[in-house]
């Protein structure tokens, strides 16, 4: 999403802008994996993989920002418009299925734990 966040200037999502969202890097799921499938210190765990805080798409964008050196907006969607709009790849079933998804976070968040 970076090449489009770069050219309209804008980062969005189809919900809230103003929730805490948990962001995982995929670093981090690759060593996690790596681990379970070599030994059993993981076995038997449910984690939650995300960063130490969950941020705000003012936050993400604040550091959008500064890394492109250029004004980046938080901008959103709503699970519809997004739904009406997006160029997602997949069926119109597993389109539907992501607005659903998105709707609930639009009513309970996404912040994640990052439990040590």
């Amino acid at each position: 999403m970076w090449p489009q966040v770069l050219r309209t200037g804008r980062f969005s999502a189809p919900y809230s802008r103003h929730l805490p969202t948990g962001f995982v890097d995929y670093r981090d799921v690759a060593e996690v994996a790596a681990i379970a499938l070599t030994c059993d210190r993981l076995a038997c765990g449910s984690f939650e993989l995300c960063a130490e805080q969950g941020l705000d798409r003012h936050a993400i964008t604040a550091m959008m920002s500064n890394e492109a050196g250029t004004p980046i907006e938080a901008a959103e969607q709503t699970p519809e418009e997004w739904a009406a709009t997006s160029a997602f790849p997949g069926t119109d079933r597993e389109k539907g299925l992501l607005a659903k998804m998105y709707a609930y976070y639009e009513r309970v968040g996404l912040p994640g734990t990052a439990s040590r």
